[in-house]
């Protein structure tokens, strides 16, 4: 068997978290099993369908490293690969679920429906279609799929044997009155003319594969294998909201400086688990390792912490070149030359690429300390003061002398030990004077990024305020 995997989302919204996890899922299964991975758009909804939420899709995917082998965009061998340039296709397969007895057209109002639906809830019922319409023979309409009833049974890759009852569902619709087709009727037949082994999605579509798959036993279509995957929900257990929780991977990720490969490491952990126990794995270590019987059928719950903590590993093991070239658009008023003089202070002290910003304010845009929080906690006005006169009259000394962080480090240590001060009452003082800011990189790191002259520069401007 070929594997064909496929992602194909709505494009009615920028590129989802969810459908990032999904599209993840999809490639690595195909690419373990040397198959195929393809993107459609199920862009009927042309009320809500949108090009710019369909690049952003797109794009997010090429970001992520998530390289398609078909799609909207390059084309392929059974395009076009989007729906709402695939009309004709489900006409013709419609007209022969009518032709052959399988389906029927409906005329009913959504007056006569709605009443329908309101006598099953004064009764307490589940609602399902009268089938008033069943034997009326009408030549248009919607599109309705006639049930036969008896259990309908699939194998899930990840739940196992699930059946269900399909007496419960009434004849249910597959083509609206104006043509347009419903999303799991036009879906399967994607997926039978595109030749997909696996579809694999989330497990709110579960009842949707049940009527699918009668449609598929009509039209004599292959049954693909399917995997449903766990929901994903927050800490509390609650529904992930594009309301009120972050959502979109370019906006609500990496523009705010997630790293791409961060990003697909959490993902991947988010509802699966590895034979071992390890948690960094690259891309292609993801291909080798992925197991879709590993794939948990409880909900998967967001972990922000553990997404920082993982990015910011990854942040701390970038190359410096490769570092400065992703700090760039957080602090593109540094030239090149200092931001590759700043990376390596910053690893290991961001958990994200936009984090920089603040912790780099002392080399962009330095604030004028406070004079209330020159001393260091628990420390006074006088240590500090003492503190910041020893540092001026050394970093003098190198005014007519090439200037030696570590030379520097070891003198002022030895007035620290000299005096029976304490470091932090030393130290506190000279790296809030340099950077004003309470959050930065230590006190030598950041007086050998700036400079002697620009430090004293900056320490006589402290002492004063001190004063």
């Amino acid at each position: 068997m070929t594997i064909r995997t496929r992602l194909a989302p709505s494009p009615t919204g920028f590129f989802h978290i969810g459908t990032a996890r999904t599209a993840l899922y999809n490639y690595l299964f195909a690419k373990k099993h040397k198959g195929a991975f393809i993107v459609r758009m199920e862009d009927t909804d042309l009320s809500r369908s949108k090009k710019e939420y369909e690049e952003d899709i797109l794009r997010g995917l090429r970001a992520l490293g998530l390289n398609y082998d078909e799609g909207p965009d390059i084309g392929g061998p059974y395009g076009p690969y989007r729906q709402s340039e695939r009309l004709a296709l489900y006409k013709k397969y419609a007209k022969r679920l009518v032709e052959k007895g399988f389906a029927y057209y409906c005329r009913c109002s959504p007056e006569v429906l709605e009443k329908e639906k309101e006598a099953a809830r004064k009764e307490g019922r589940a609602y399902r279609y009268s089938g008033r319409c069943r034997n009326a023979k009408y030549l248009s309409g919607a599109l309705r799929f006639k049930v036969k009833g008896g259990k309908v049974r699939f194998k899930d890759l990840i739940r196992g044997e699930i059946e269900e009852d399909s007496s419960l569902w009434g004849d249910f619709l597959i083509v609206r009155a104006d043509g347009r087709p419903l999303f799991y009727f036009s879906n399967l037949i994607d997926d039978a003319e595109m030749k997909i082994s696996h579809v694999i999605r989330g497990d709110d579509h579960i009842s949707n594969t049940f009527r699918q798959i009668v449609i598929q036993q009509a039209l004599n279509f292959p049954q693909p294998i399917y995997a449903h995957l766990p929901m994903l929900v927050n800490a509390d257990r609650s529904k992930i909201s594009k309301r009120r929780n972050p959502v979109s991977v370019t906006y609500d990720f990496l523009a705010k400086g997630f790293l791409p490969e961060a990003l697909v490491n959490y993902l991947a952990l988010l509802g699966w688990a590895p034979s071992n126990n390890r948690e960094i794995f690259s891309l292609e270590e993801l291909i080798s390792e992925f197991d879709i019987s590993r794939v948990q059928k409880s909900s998967a719950a967001w972990d922000q912490r553990k997404l920082e903590f993982l990015n910011g590993y990854y942040i701390a093991h970038l190359e410096d070149e490769d570092l400065t070239e992703r700090l760039a658009p957080f602090l593109g008023s540094l030239s090149k030359k200092k931001l590759r003089k700043l990376a390596p202070l910053l690893k290991g002290r961001i958990k994200t690429l936009l984090e920089a910003k603040e912790l780099s304010s002392f080399a962009v845009n330095p604030t004028k300390p406070k004079k209330e929080l020159i001393p260091a906690k628990g420390s006074d006005r006088k240590t500090a003061k003492k503190a910041l006169e020893a540092a001026i009259s050394l970093l003098r000394d190198y005014q007519n002398q090439s200037f030696n962080i570590k030379n520097f480090e070891d003198r002022l240590n030895n007035f620290i030990s000299q005096n029976s001060l304490k470091r932090g009452d030393v130290l506190w003082p000279l790296r809030y004077s340099l950077t004003g800011s309470l959050y930065s990189p230590g006190a030598f790191e950041v007086l050998d990024y700036l400079g002697p002259k620009e430090a004293l520069k900056r320490l006589e401007e402290a002492l004063k305020i001190l004063d």
